[in-house]
């Protein structure tokens, strides 16, 4: 898990490694981001499932 894009790029380019989850929000408070991350879960855990490289999750 990151907020740094250099992280999610890397990943991107490379054919192996471990999953990169990129956090993309902004300056929000920390009950926001846990209710948006809970709510998102489903979508993550999917992905996950599915063999993405990148993951990107926005908060709100």
């Amino acid at each position: 898990m990151t907020k740094d894009r250099d992280f999610s790029l890397l990943r991107a380019a490379k054919r192996q490694g471990p999953i990169v989850l990129w956090v993309r929000a902004g300056n929000i408070d920390n009950r926001a981001l846990v209710r948006d991350f809970l709510s998102a879960m489903p979508r993550i855990v999917e992905a996950v499932a599915l063999g993405e490289a990148v993951i990107e999750f926005v908060g709100s």
